[in-house]
């Protein structure tokens, strides 16, 4: 099938990958936050795509094996990304289309943006990639309008089922943003009847479910929905969102509140299987205007979300600073006499969280949003270091292969670091739980003298300019 969503041309690309970005995110606030999930849904809705103005492509696209096959690694699609022939496939497994926007009145849908004429399903197929349509559904009282009502629940349910066994594609992934404490039974419900009726018309289909990186009115009965669904997908973003009083990290892998590494654990704890869960990073960050230049500093106003690409750009002359403790990078730049600091994700620390992913044995990562990562190979190339077959020893340790000892441990002792096997050309680097760089190292016995001050701090241990391990040690 023709894709009639070929690349835009550049102007064209560049205004609309930008556009939600110089917007601020006030104009879109209600009661509840949002994630970027809604918030750029909700911006596009309002921008006309003249299909008609997208030129063929000449893109040479090979069809290559998967570099990642033992692992989920999930992008999110947005439509209004253009193309999709530039992506490198064989870092992915699974794309969600985003996507089809429930008609809460009826049932049905009030657009799914071409995903029956965009050719994607067909082209991923050729080179071993399931796709997945994404159905959102925002809003208490979309969902509870959705939700507690079973003749509505039954129209989305075949509409939606219609539309993929009509495609080819491999499943339905499920995005129900801020559904009502009072509709976890009802939501329940529905998923067992989309996983029954999807099964029945498409034999071999999937079922999957955006997750909250913080579930604050328990709406997800996670042991009561694991049967019937194939992977659970962990929004591991907006931690720190447009709203917040402070600048910080979109997806800070620790923090002293909630972080990464935390909502894995809790939907673990839930009864989630590590072979069903998967966590979504961003492939963009955040800037907001501050007050002052001091790290996390006050904030004079909602931020502004920003891609990768964007990120990248906007760093221009300045340096950004690695905070080890979220595994996130910041930097402050002014624009127009203003003074913004902006927190953002590059392959350094997403490599880091990719790590933490591997090693605690979860599904495997996935991505808002394909797009975003512009035009370099960086970020295909940071996926498929880390979760390809051929990864070698040094980018396989884990915490678990290196022992410090004595930990906790007192002033004038001597830590050791012991790695369970030859560690050559390593470097160690020992942050406070600041993220301020104390030292650097290239020996497994470091002096804990005065100079540093009780508590805890992060250790890095670097092989060829990559961080490959990172562990918590307490100086009392």
């Amino acid at each position: 099938m023709k894709n009639k969503f070929n690349t835009y041309n550049k102007a064209t690309f560049f205004a609309l990958l930008i556009l939600p970005l110089l917007i601020p995110e006030s104009l879109f606030a209600q009661e509840q936050r949002k994630t970027i999930h809604q918030i750029e849904s909700e911006y596009f809705q309002n921008q006309q795509l003249d299909l008609n103005l997208i030129p063929e492509t000449n893109v040479n696209s090979q069809l290559l094996e998967s570099s990642v096959s033992n692992y989920e690694v999930y992008g999110y699609y947005p439509y209004w990304v253009g193309s999709y022939e530039n992506y490198d496939w064989t870092a992915l497994t699974t794309i969600g289309y985003f996507s089809y926007e429930v008609d809460s009145e009826t049932g049905g849908y009030t657009s799914i943006h071409g995903f029956d004429q965009s050719g994607i399903v067909e082209y991923a197929h050729e080179r071993d990639v399931k796709v997945e349509l994404c159905i959102t559904c925002f809003g208490n009282a979309a969902n509870r309008s959705i939700l507690g009502d079973t003749v509505k629940q039954n129209t989305l349910i075949h509409t939606a089922v219609a539309l993929v066994k009509d495609a080819g594609a491999d499943g339905i992934n499920l995005d129900f943003e801020s559904v009502p404490s009072d509709q976890r039974d009802n939501l329940t419900a529905f998923i067992t009847k989309m996983r029954a009726h999807l099964s029945n018309e498409v034999p071999n289909s999937r079922l999957t479910i955006c997750l909250y990186a913080v579930d604050w009115n328990s709406v997800f009965d996670v042991e009561a929905i694991v049967p019937h669904l194939d992977k659970l997908l962990i929004m591991g973003y907006d931690y720190y969102y447009s709203g917040s009083s402070y600048a910080g990290p979109v997806a800070p892998l620790e923090a002293q509140n909630y972080y990464l590494a935390k909502s894995v654990d809790y939907y673990l704890d839930e009864g989630a299987p590590k072979n069903k869960l998967v966590l979504l990073l961003p492939w963009y960050g955040r800037r907001w205007t501050v007050l002052s230049e001091e790290k996390q500093s006050e904030t004079a106003g909602r931020s502004k979300s920003m891609s990768y690409a964007t990120a990248k750009a906007l760093v221009g002359n300045n340096t950004p600073e690695l905070d080890a403790q979220f595994a996130t990078k910041w930097f402050n730049t002014t624009i127009n006499d203003t003074l913004w600091q902006a927190w953002y994700d590059d392959t350094e620390t997403l490599e880091t969280k990719y790590l933490y992913i591997k090693n605690k044995g979860i599904a495997g990562v996935g991505f808002w949003a394909l797009g975003y990562q512009g035009s370099g190979n960086e970020m295909w190339e940071t996926v498929k270091k880390v979760f390809s077959e051929e990864c070698s020893i040094e980018e396989q340790l884990s915490a678990g292969d290196i022992n410090l000892s004595p930990n906790p441990i007192a002033k004038n002792e001597i830590l050791n670091i012991k790695f369970n096997f030859d560690m050559k050309n390593f470097r160690i680097e020992i942050y406070d739980i600041n993220g301020k760089l104390i030292g650097r190292y290239q020996h497994e016995n470091i002096a804990i003298d005065e100079s540093f001050s009780s508590g805890t701090y992060i250790l890095l241990v670097k092989s060829n300019g990559r961080i490959i391990a990172r562990k918590r040690f307490t100086i009392e």
